[in-house]
């Protein structure tokens, strides 16, 4: 079994993969990790497609670092763990069944969540929703 912060080793070295990876070209979640890397992603609660997310942001709009990667993966990861009892969400939204993302909310806010939290009045039964973010839905 893994150590409390190993994880955090092997996630940089995923990191540290996908990065070149997309240095590479390969642009997408599923030609970005190697199937080594989807069972770890997997196993902290974190998919592919997330992590390309954040890889391609960091690079291609220089939108955030390594270090607030890792802090939101951890809290994410805290949750999975903790809340979820290790057990992935088997509830996927489409994209293409959401408003389009050019959409301003009742606050004006143009509408732009990559997932989001239901059922938190349920407590420890509580689970996420993922959205998908690619357009195949998947």
């Amino acid at each position: 079994m893994m150590k409390d912060d190993d994880w955090k080793l092997e996630f940089r070295k995923v990191w540290d993969r996908g990065v070149a990876a997309w240095k590479a070209g390969r642009r997408s979640a599923r030609t970005m990790f190697a199937p080594e890397d989807v069972a770890f992603l997997a196993g902290i609660g974190c998919t592919p497609q997330e992590l390309f997310d954040f890889v391609d942001d960091s690079l291609g709009w220089d939108d955030l670092d390594f270090d607030t990667v890792l802090a939101v993966t951890a809290i994410r990861r805290a949750y999975f763990l903790e809340v979820m009892h290790g057990q992935p969400t088997e509830r996927v939204i489409p994209m293409s069944t959401l408003p389009a993302k050019s959409a301003a909310g009742g606050m004006g806010i143009a509408w732009a969540p990559a997932s989001h939290r239901q059922g938190a009045h349920q407590g420890s039964a509580a689970r996420w929703t993922r959205i998908s973010c690619t357009a195949g839905g998947g």
